[in-house]
C-alpha cells in the first residue's frame, strides 16, 4: 500500500540493470495497493522507477 502522497512504483529489478520482468505495479497513487504471487523461492530485488534510490528485496522461501 502506498501511504505516501507521492506516486510510486514497485518494479522487479534494480535501478542499475533495469526491470527484470518479474512484476510491475504500474503507478501507485496514495492508498493504492499492489500484490504479486511468487511461484518460486528466491530473493527478488525491486525499486521505484520514479525514485530509483528507493530499493528493496522480497525473500520467498
Amino acid at each position: 500500500t502506498n501511504n505516501d502522497a507521492t506516486l510510486h512504483t514497485a518494479v522487479s529489478g534494480t535501478p542499475d540493470s533495469g526491470p527484470s520482468g518479474e512484476f510491475d505495479s504500474s503507478y501507485l497513487a496514495k492508498g493504492k495497493t499492489f500484490s504479486h504471487k511468487f511461484d518460486t523461492a528466491g530473493t527478488f530485488d525491486y525499486y521505484c522507477t520514479l525514485h530509483p534510490f528507493m530499493i528493496g528485496q522480497v525473500v520467498v522461501k
